[in-house]
């Protein structure tokens, strides 16, 4: 990339016209979509069924309550906002601002993070050098967002690319991450301009950026399994496996975007059913419901996330760092892992992974298929 991108200007990544509703509903509903399919993770659709029944509200906490929490998620999304707030347009300072907001995520024992994300930051923090070579869904979680804030994708790309390497280093992790990012772009513009989501138009403006051949094959793929009217779960049961969605990023990619554009006007059905479909679900379902947000905002997500127990990441905390995004205001002192709530985020992180324990313990036990 050119090295003029780095010295882009604040106002230039701003979008024309700022919808603060596309930017909290990216970042409510990738937190939805995290807490919903959190207790999901890594079981098939059958044994979900039994153990858990329909994704059809918070099982986190179960009966009687039904509460949910995120996890690193909703986190990376929220992480990376931040950090794009705090560079002030200049791509080298978001790399250093996301470079140290993750490694003092990573002291902080999140649940969920995945072993490529870990190393990657342990190997930053040791031999000051970025990522391990991956093709997981983890950097994916980053993507959304950016799609949503930054207009033009050829900037979007560099951005992407800085992002997705300082964790996941095989190309087929920045070229699926941009995808995601893609997607959250094409639905901020038709929000903005008051335009039905058609699938055939998303695709087409996917492809048109995506210059690498084993991801617009992907895309294909999804096109192909659209236009003969197949639904997502059999869509993932025919190209991936029985078990779900895997976290590999040539997985997670397609099943998102088959999810999106089958029912791109129904949200939380969408969700619903990309997270029956099982393996990574609360991944799937969180960068399902970023782009789902980019496009319908905050108010179709905000009923069911009162169900969610999330002491930090809050709808209200989420919505003014939104606000201060698209107005361009400098960060207010309540910056997520810094200034006064690391301890408050330790103790949030210590009953994420009690909960966490509970529902691997219960795992141990039939019914097994």
């Amino acid at each position: 990339m050119p090295c003029a991108m780095q010295a882009m200007t604040w106002a230039c990544l701003v979008p024309v016209n700022p919808d603060v509703q596309a930017v909290y509903g990216c970042l409510l509903g990738t937190a939805y979509g995290d807490a919903l399919g959190l207790p999901y993770e890594g079981l098939s659709k059958q044994r979900a069924a039994k153990l858990l029944g329909a994704p059809d509200r918070f099982r986190l906490i179960g009966w009687p309550l039904y509460r949910g929490l995120v996890s690193d998620d909703t986190e990376h999304a929220v992480l990376t906002l931040q950090a794009w707030m705090q560079s002030q347009g200049n791509l080298s300072r978001f790399k250093t601002q996301l470079t140290r907001a993750l490694r003092c995520w990573l002291l902080l024992l999140p649940v969920g993070v995945g072993s490529a994300t870990a190393r990657a930051i342990l190997r930053s923090c040791v031999l000051r050098q970025a990522g391990v070579w991956s093709a997981g869904n983890g950097a994916a979680m980053r993507a959304p967002i950016l799609g949503v804030l930054i207009e033009d994708e050829t900037v979007l790309l560099a951005w992407i690319k800085t992002s997705t390497e300082l964790t996941h280093c095989d190309p087929k992790a920045h070229w699926g991450s941009y995808v995601m990012a893609l997607a959250a772009r094409f639905a901020t513009q038709a929000r903005l301009q008051q335009q039905t989501i058609e699938p055939p138009a998303a695709l087409a403006y996917i492809r048109a950026y995506v210059h690498h051949q084993p991801t617009r094959d992907l895309i294909h793929q999804v096109e192909n399994s659209l236009k003969q009217g197949e639904c997502t779960h059999d869509f993932v049961q025919r190209t991936q496996s029985a078990w779900g969605v895997s976290g590999y990023i040539g997985h997670t990619l397609p099943a998102v975007l088959h999810a999106w554009l089958s029912q791109p006007d129904q949200p939380l059905e969408a969700i619903a059913h990309l997270v029956a479909c099982g393996g990574d679900a609360d991944s799937t379902a969180a960068l399902l419901g970023g782009i789902m947000g980019a496009y319908h905002g905050a108010t179709v997500f905000e009923p069911p996330m009162q169900a969610c127990i999330e002491p930090i990441l809050t709808p209200r905390y989420l919505q003014q760092l939104a606000v201060q995004a698209t107005t361009a205001a400098v960060p207010s002192t309540r910056v997520y892992l810094w200034r006064g709530l690391l301890i408050v985020t330790l103790l949030r992180n210590v009953l994420l992974l009690m909960v966490v324990l509970v529902h691997a313990f219960r795992r141990l036990l039939p019914p097994y298929r």
